[in-house]
């Protein structure tokens, strides 16, 4: 991760990034939290999780069960049980999405792989351009979005999928209703 070409594009996608991480954070105003000792911004397993399916991350690009892989992963330096990921750690999980997802992005270059899937979860190695481009593409990322207009399609994603569950639950309660009544 330490490529100067990857180093490069995060700093080009950097406003982007700390837009996308600071919407997740403040999204749980219960959760969301600034670490008393440090002041930095966190964000909580439960806005991680919003965010990755928002973002069409899961089952898109990489299945639940790594996601939880990569979050744990992050947190193994941690003391204690599983926290929030701070700004860096968040970068982290997204080089490591993109690594895993790679082949479901159709990234150009795309080989057979030598190595077996799940090791590429600890391989930080396995990075390049292409591979973080791709996802800031699946994602509908740019770097040179504005803040204001960037926050307002988030908020409109988020409606979005809270209107998805409300639909859902109105159509379960539905069947549910419908059942009885064909039970009675």
């Amino acid at each position: 991760m330490n490529e100067p070409e990857v180093v490069q594009l995060l700093k080009r996608y950097d406003n982007t990034l700390k837009t996308l991480f600071e919407f997740y954070v403040k999204l749980d105003t219960i959760e969301a939290y600034k670490s008393s000792e440090t002041g930095v911004l966190s964000l909580p397993y439960k806005s991680f999780i919003r965010l990755v399916n928002q973002q069409r991350l899961t089952p898109g690009v990489v299945s639940k069960d790594e996601i939880l892989i990569i979050y744990k992963l992050l947190m193994k330096n941690k003391v204690g049980k599983i926290g929030p990921l701070n700004f860096e750690e968040f970068i982290e999980s997204l080089v490591r999405i993109a690594i895993k997802g790679k082949d479901k992005m159709n990234a150009e270059e795309n080989k057979p792989q030598d190595k077996p899937k799940s090791i590429l979860l600890f391989d930080m190695e396995g990075v390049t351009v292409n591979t973080l481009e791709e996802l800031f593409k699946y994602m509908k990322l740019s770097p040179q979005i504005s803040k204001r207009l960037f926050v307002k399609r988030l908020t409109e994603l988020r409606s979005r999928g809270i209107r998805s569950e409300v639909q859902k639950r109105r159509q379960s309660a539905s069947k549910e209703k419908n059942n009885i009544q064909e039970n009675s």
